[in-house]
């Protein structure tokens, strides 16, 4: 009978814990940041229900093994468990996958759902394993689904990144007992995180029931520190209080409703840490959550799976928190319109009543390093910077909000130069002090390739500044190009200095906040040429950004009376001059369309951008707007320019 052996555990970790040399003077936050690693997905054979798929996993540093995909073969949304185990250090699975030398080393949180076939379905798992340095044999097991694989061929049957490597490999329609199948390749991924400090973790059980519901929490944290843990602090309701201490924790939840839960450990090396898990615990006849993931068909396109226990009656999704149901199927899939930090809320019935949960569903967003720990200082706040490696957009953001605080506050720099360990003071593109905590905060602001981006976000108010830290640099990708996020900071607080900022870069974490971002883009170039009437030119700028399927618009500017207008399309930017003015667009390829009476003030000019993915950043997309004006010297008035870039 396979179980998890404890004190073998405690002695790997004793042993790691030595091996392992401490990062000096990055304290707490010295957190490798979360990595993947995958297989395919692209299967040519299955196993069965409840079998096990075997490969050799190498790790070149210990890391923390938190998370996995799998490919099944079962319906969208169907329920399974995972169980994955591990031979000793050393051990191979080659010639011992019938071996009683294997235990469990974790399984599945119990929340995970079928993505269906070659689709990537991710698993958390429900306590982190560590694995020390070195090479052993894995096996996967699910029950209530069955695992497709490739048959190996010789080529594709290894991969590795920096830190791993897995080796693969070969199943069993039975857990450790013969016959075996080989060679199999495991269509799957692995993702960790490298341990270099400590890494606050917990589990419990039961997270769901009926009152009165007895849950026991159990500490799963990972230290460096040789000495271990000094304090572990439970506060098992969310509301400040820590009712309990020690590795393991006892309560009973008398009341219906939903719990967050805060732990809090402590090592002399590394400080203190707590890992916050809101909507953790539900006490109710039905435990309503969800899972969502790219559906895969555009880049805005979710595939919702219910993951309610036991299954409801009935299920209503509110994808963006409006108010207003927007499906009521078990499974949905929804196209949002637009990369964003969105909320969506699932609201279940089942005889006893309505039971709702709301989680935010990231659409778009720029991937930022895991969060290590919280920073507060009443002048102090911190936020990374990057050289955009193409034309982007960002429009929307958030800051992380690990300690409950009720209001955040941002601003987004355009610099003029790469910062530097000497602060330079500079007035933010855009600014929002004061914004409800947990909601994106919506901006459209448009960066040209090679401009420096700077990015500072805490929540608090006018007394303190509340930081999310993660580690940096953090190489992360933009649309598939790589970029490099590195600390910033400024010591001011952004309510009272109101964004304008002594910005500086240098060494330690980085400020978190996140960014939905898109390659649609939009700028102002040239300068217009006025009618000779007394009036300025005309001018353009950009308003709604051309996204496919919507309507992008620039905002028209101008002070003749009497006047009626035209627009102009080229795919280009040009200069040719005329009598009237000049021609801020490529002639060869230029369209014009009538836009009618134009008031003097302010007019939109609005154009629809085709719904085809074939359009993802086509560009550019080049306006300038000509107007008529009766009884002017020059008799026509021309605008700037404004370039479009198109996507979603």
């Amino acid at each position: 009978m396979l179980r998890v052996d404890s004190r073998e555990f405690r002695m790997i970790r004793r042993l790691l814990l030595l091996a392992v040399t401490v990062l000096s003077g990055l304290g707490a936050s010295a957190l490798g940041q979360h990595q993947r690693l995958s297989t395919l997905f692209a299967s040519d054979n299955v196993g069965t229900d409840g079998g096990a798929v075997y490969f050799d996993l190498a790790n070149l540093q210990p890391v923390l093994l938190q998370d996995l995909e799998l490919n099944l073969d079962a319906p969208i949304g169907t329920a399974f468990q995972v169980a994955v185990h591990a031979l000793p250090l050393g051990m191979s699975h080659v010639g011992n996958e019938a071996s009683a030398a294997w235990s469990t080393i974790a399984v599945d949180d119990g929340v995970a759902r079928s993505l269906g076939v070659d689709r990537p379905t991710p698993v958390s798992l429900l306590a982190p394993a560590l694995l020390p340095a070195g090479t052993r044999g894995i096996a996967v097991v699910v029950t209530g689904a069955a695992q497709r694989y490739t048959n190996g061929n010789g080529v594709n049957q290894s991969y590795s990144d920096a830190t791993l490597t897995l080796t693969l490999g070969a199943a069993s329609t039975t857990p450790f007992q013969l016959p075996l199948f080989a060679p199999r390749v495991w269509n799957g991924s692995v993702g960790y995180t490298p341990v270099t400090g400590l890494h606050p973790a917990f589990h419990a059980s039961p997270r769901t029931g009926p009152a009165p519901l007895v849950v026991t929490f159990t500490d799963a944290t990972t230290t460096v520190d040789p000495a271990g843990l000094v304090s572990i602090l439970w506060d098992i309701d969310g509301d400040g209080v820590f009712e309990y201490s020690g590795p393991t924790a006892q309560h009973v939840y008398q009341t219906g409703g939903t719990y967050t839960v805060r732990h809090k450990v402590t090592d002399a090396l590394h400080g203190t840490l707590t890992d916050t898990r809101s909507d953790y615990v539900v006490v109710g006849p039905v435990a309503p959550r969800f899972t969502w993931s790219a559906n895969g068909t555009t880049p805005t396109t979710i595939q919702f799976v219910d993951a309610s226990t036991p299954t409801p009656s009935s299920w209503a999704w509110d994808f963006d928190d409006d108010g207003n149901v927007d499906s009521t199927l078990q499974n949905p899939v929804f196209a949002y319109p637009r990369p964003g930090i969105w909320r969506a809320r699932l609201t279940v019935t089942a005889p006893a009543g309505n039971f709702s949960t709301v989680d935010s569903v990231r659409v778009g967003v720029l991937p930022l390093s895991e969060f290590t720990s919280s920073y507060s200082f009443p002048t102090n706040v911190r936020g990374f910077w990057f050289t955009a490696p193409r034309r982007f957009s960002i429009v929307g953001a958030r800051v992380p909000n690990e300690t409950g605080l009720a209001l955040q506050n941002l601003a987004i720099y355009r610099m003029a130069a790469a910062p530097s360990a000497v602060p330079v003071i500079t007035s933010p593109a855009f600014l929002a002090l004061a914004a409800p905590a947990d909601r994106e905060v919506p901006l459209t602001l448009s960066f040209e390739t090679g401009e420096h981006v700077g990015v500072l976000g805490a929540m608090g108010d006018a007394a303190t500044m509340v930081n999310s830290y993660g580690s940096a640099p953090f190489n992360t990708q933009l649309f598939g190009t790589s970029l490099v996020l590195s600390r910033l900071r400024a010591d001011v607080n952004l309510v009272t200095s109101a964004g304008i900022a002594p910005i500086a870069t240098g060494g330690g974490p980085l400020g978190r906040v996140e960014l939905a971002v898109t390659p649609a883009a939009a700028f102002a170039y040239g300068t217009g040429t006025a009618s000779g009437s007394g009036a300025s030119a005309p001018t353009l700028a950009p308003a709604q950004l051309p996204m496919l399927g919507q309507t992008g618009s620039v905002t028209l500017t101008q002070g003749d009376a009497n006047t009626f207008g035209a627009l102009m399309l080229a795919f280009a930017r040009g200069n040719l001059p005329t009598p009237f003015g000049t021609i801020l667009l490529d002639p060869s390829t230029l369209f014009s369309f009538g836009i009618g009476a134009v008031v003097p003030g302010q007019n939109t000019v609005s154009l629809p951008v085709p719904n085809q993915l074939s359009f993802q950043g086509v560009g550019p997309v080049c306006l300038q707007v000509v107007l008529a004006v009766a009884g002017s010297p020059n008799v026509l008035a021309l605008s700037n320019g404004v370039e479009w870039q198109l996507g979603l």
